[in-house]
């Protein structure tokens, strides 16, 4: 019986950390329609080997400025794709990519990229730091040459 409870205690862990996260992709979205239109890009995103929370937070984050910046929802989950697809293609462990995601939508939650989030992504992720070197007036001359 110890071994069902465990096992029924951590299912319930589970399901309440994945209504917490439906939640906030609410929040972030609107609306509980798209908070599901969400909820489906952030899981088909995940299911390429990405941490599930990890990404809704991404996706949270990119909502949340996609208002400023006039993104639509689908160019919101194109975006996150594109973005947890770049720590995979530089062959990031699952943990590292978790990290280096979680790092950039805490940038993107304060609109500065501290040092640790900044030395997260140089390291987990060159490519995506290339393509974000211009937009975000980065001078890699500054102490560390550019990614490769």
């Amino acid at each position: 019986m110890g071994r069902i409870g465990g096992q029924a205690a951590e299912l319930l862990s589970v399901a309440d950390a994945y209504k917490q996260m439906a939640a906030r992709l609410e929040l972030a979205t609107g609306s509980a329609e798209a908070a599901g239109a969400a909820l489906d890009s952030v899981r088909a995103t995940a299911a390429t080997g990405s941490d599930l929370e990890s990404v809704a937070a991404l996706y949270g984050r990119l909502a949340m400025a996609s208002k400023d910046l006039g993104l639509s929802q689908s160019q919101v989950a194109a975006l996150t794709d594109t973005i947890s697809k770049s720590f995979a293609v530089t062959g990031a462990s699952a943990a590292e990519a978790s990290g280096a995601m979680r790092q950039l939508a805490q940038a993107l939650a304060s609109g500065v990229l501290r040092g640790d989030e900044f030395n997260s992504m140089m390291e987990q992720s060159p490519r995506l730091n290339r393509a974000l070197a211009p937009p975000w007036h980065c001078a890699w001359s500054a102490g560390r040459p550019p990614p490769r």
